[in-house]
């Protein structure tokens, strides 16, 4: 996190790698101890997320489709936090669009995220 300090840090032809490894790292690995995720980074997966601009935001929901993300939405723990960083990347500065996806993956239903995110309306 010392290269990144705004969105613009960021290296263009990397952004989709390392979206998808905070991405993967801050889901966790579905255990119960703290959530799955490794309490001294986590900071560290918060604020990069924080930091993305709207169209790394676009990325980030795009790799929620990949199948090792969805794979890996099938526990709980990490179902959760999926939601959390959901609610990390609702800020002000996400476009209409992104909020808009948002609140269908956050809506209450019963259906399972992974569902929701491999269902048409999410594409």
């Amino acid at each position: 996190m010392s290269y990144f300090n705004t969105a613009s840090d960021i290296p263009v032809d990397r952004q989709e790698n390392l979206i998808q490894a905070v991405l993967i790292c801050r889901i966790g690995n579905g255990v119960n101890y703290n959530s799955g995720v490794s309490p001294s980074p986590n900071p560290y997966y918060n604020d990069f997320i924080k930091m993305l601009n709207n169209n790394q935001l676009e990325i980030l929901l795009k790799e929620l489709d990949s199948s090792i993300i969805v794979i890996n939405l099938q526990s709980k723990i990490r179902e959760q936090n999926l939601n959390e960083i959901l609610g990390i990347i609702r800020t002000s500065l996400a476009s209409e669009r992104v909020i808009e996806i948002l609140d269908y993956l956050t809506e209450e239903n019963p259906i399972s995220l992974a569902k929701r995110i491999k269902a048409s309306k999410y594409k």
